[in-house]
């Protein structure tokens, strides 16, 4: 049998070069591949990292619409309760301020007893009609109101800590409805 060594050789020739390119095509598809998922996974993860940035923006956004909307709204509460304050500031000069003081002194009858101690602006002590308890002159507040006093309580319905009562009220109301927005 003669064998035709260079025949044979091109023969194995051409099959490493189909092998080899196909080898090499193989190789080269699986890096654009691989490329390929590095460039969608680098696309997915911008794409989230710009969803986190607009949700970032968004919640901003919000946040600061919330803050105006609170500041606003304590705005316009502050502005009412100084309106509140401004009358209840000048409620010694009113007809009903005889009414109130005299109510203010059922009131601290009903919580300390009878025998209570009422201290009482000087010029406020006409103003009182009920004789069954002590009064004193006594520059309580510079707004009026009383203090009553028993052998272990204290009433303060002077009108300055009415006003720093209704503040803290009003305060504490706010900050729980803000809270709520």
């Amino acid at each position: 049998m003669v064998v035709d060594y260079t025949s044979a050789l091109l023969a194995i020739s051409a099959s490493i070069a189909i092998a080899g390119g196909l080898i090499g095509t193989g190789l080269a598809q699986q890096g654009i591949g691989a490329a390929g998922m590095g460039i969608d996974l680098y696309s997915r993860k911008k794409s989230e990292e710009a969803l986190l940035i607009e949700k970032r923006e968004l919640d901003a956004a919000e946040f600061e619409a919330k803050k105006i909307v609170r500041d606003k709204v304590a705005e316009l509460i502050n502005v009412n309760v100084d309106k509140g304050v401004i009358i209840l500031e000048n409620l010694r000069n009113t007809e009903e301020y005889k009414e109130i003081l005299n109510k203010m002194i059922q009131v601290s009858k009903k919580l300390l007893g009878t025998n209570c101690t009422v201290r009482v602006n000087p010029a406020d002590t006409n103003l009182i009609t009920d004789s069954s308890v002590t009064i004193v002159k006594d520059n309580v507040d510079k707004y009026g109101g009383i203090i009553a006093e028993s052998e272990d309580k204290e009433v303060d319905l002077t009108i300055s800590s009415i006003i720093k009562n209704l503040r803290e009220r009003i305060a504490m109301e706010l900050s729980n409805i803000v809270g709520e927005h």
